[in-house]
Formats: structure tokens, sequence, C-alpha cells
């Protein structure tokens, strides 16, 4: 296999600029559609099992408030008395 064999080889997998435009267009329109606000999201997983996703979020929650900073003054003034 050649040089010249190579390139037109890769040659055909590159994209010319309108087809690239409209792949781009496409997705992004897509991923557009697709947004939702977080607080739709959670909605959305609690109504799944909203026992167990209920449970989950709230160690979740509690896990940040853990490791945020806020949460580390919390901690050192309750640990404090």
């Amino acid at each position: 296999m050649t040089h010249h064999d190579l390139e037109d080889s890769f040659a055909s997998l590159e994209l010319a600029p309108d087809a690239f435009a409209r792949i781009e267009a496409a997705a992004l329109a897509s991923y557009d559609a697709s947004q939702q606000s977080l607080t739709a999201e959670w909605v959305d997983l609690l109504r799944v099992r909203p026992a167990l996703n209920g449970a989950l979020t709230l160690a979740a929650a509690l896990a940040l408030l853990v490791v945020s900073p806020l949460g580390a003054l919390l901690l050192a003034l309750l640990r404090r008395e």
C-alpha cells in the first residue's frame, strides 16, 4: 500500500463542510430539545421508585452537606458543645 492509497482512504473519511454543519446543527437541536431543569429530573427520578430513590436522594443531600464547607462548619459547631 502506498502513501497515495492511504491518503485516498482517509480522504473518504473527511466530511464536507456542509455535511459537518448539518450534523452539528442536528446534534445541537437534539441536545437542546432534551434539556430539562434539574428539578424536573429529580421529580422524574422520585416518580419511578419513590421510597428507594427518596432514600438515595436524602443520602446524597446529606453527603453533600457533610463535604461542603458549610456542613463542615455545622459539624464543628455540633462537636464543640
